[in-house]
């Protein structure tokens, strides 16, 4: 088992700190597969903070672990795998030591997810209305009034005549349709946190800033926080308040979005940043950089900073020690070279 990059408890972002105790606070969340000395951690001591109506987005790339801490955070990881945190608390409720029983009581009511795939996620032989409706019940039992409130939630959505559309099947929904469905299902809960796993990919890029606004409009008007997963970082500006940088199961930069994104500190984030298309027509071509290798597999990971192998700053230590979480630059950054990071790979183009 590889060492944990839990953070130094003292001292965190302050942008980060749910100090009231009604945000979400995660330090040490492993989920792992195996048992004995055949046990592997896919995720390696993950450390998140989001305060109440705030909004971070969890980016990396494919296999990074996104979606899998994003199901541990659901209180979903079933058998054959293992979660367990150190803490694991969303709005003063203790979730890691919540039963089965109990998850099932809070899940939706304080934390509810909006699925990738609509299409998938939604069911295709029953109603998008019903499917609204039988997630407010967790709110009320009675029928009548679920209906009136999916409704409501898919008005609020912006869903056109939802009184009719609520009536249709998700295979007669455009895309769009389809995910305003799935969010307004995670709304008809009320939640205190919710978890969105990608849930643009699949649109046109015209829905997906709708569907980016509407998440962070309902955010706002409901001091609901959001975790929003994704690959783009182009979303990121203007819409999360915090950045959260994955690698190989770890979270390796962390801090306020404008401020990692500016001024990258971690190798890492900045060949993310770099390889993301400029949407400026009037800067200079180029070819798009790429970061050489691929990410490790969790039980073939190498000793030290996972990341070394492709990292164009890798020294004798960064294959030997993994690097801690630390405060550097006012964001935690796990990296042994975090000061001198930025002047020796310069600004991302």
């Amino acid at each position: 088992m590889s060492p944990s990059n839990r953070s130094v408890r003292d001292p965190r972002p302050e942008t980060a700190d749910p100090a009231d105790g009604a945000g979400l606070e995660v330090r040490g969340l492993r989920v792992s597969i195996g048992s004995g000395g055949n046990s592997v951690d896919l995720i390696d001591g993950v450390d998140l903070s989001l305060a109440p109506g705030r909004r971070l987005a969890l980016v990396g790339e494919s296999g990074s672990g996104k979606s899998l801490t994003a199901t541990a955070l659901m209180g979903l990881v079933d058998y054959p795998l293992r979660s367990k945190a150190d803490v694991l608390r969303l709005g003063g409720v203790d979730l890691a030591r919540l039963s089965p029983q109990q998850w099932r009581k809070v899940r939706g009511p304080l934390v509810s997810m909006v699925q990738q795939d609509p299409l998938t996620a939604l069911s295709p032989v029953f109603s998008a209305g019903s499917q609204v409706a039988e997630a407010a019940r967790s709110r009320t039992r009675d029928r009548k009034q679920a209906w009136a409130q999916a409704i409501e939630r898919m008005r609020e959505v912006g869903i056109p005549d939802p009184a009719i559309r609520a009536n249709d099947y998700p295979h007669q929904l455009s895309g769009g349709l389809r995910q305003r469905v799935a969010i307004a299902m995670a709304l008809a809960s009320e939640p205190s946190l919710m978890i969105a796993d990608e849930p643009t990919t699949a649109l046109d890029v015209t829905v997906q800033a709708q569907i980016i606004e509407l998440l962070r409009t309902l955010s706002e008007q409901r001091g609901m926080s959001v975790v929003f997963i994704t690959h783009d970082l182009g979303i990121v500006p203007g819409f999360a308040h915090e950045l959260a940088v994955m690698y190989a199961g770890r979270i390796v930069e962390t801090g306020a979005a404008d401020t990692v994104l500016s001024v990258p500190r971690h190798p890492y984030t900045h060949a993310l940043i770099a390889s993301q298309p400029g949407l400026d027509p009037s800067s200079p071509k180029r070819r798009l950089p790429t970061i050489p290798g691929s990410p490790p597999l969790a039980k073939a990971r190498p000793p030290g900073c996972p990341f070394a192998p492709r990292c164009p700053l890798a020294l004798e230590i960064c294959t030997k020690a993994v690097p801690e979480l630390r405060l550097v630059d006012e964001r935690l950054v796990a990296c042994h070279r975090a000061e001198e990071a930025p002047e020796l790979l310069g600004a991302p183009a």
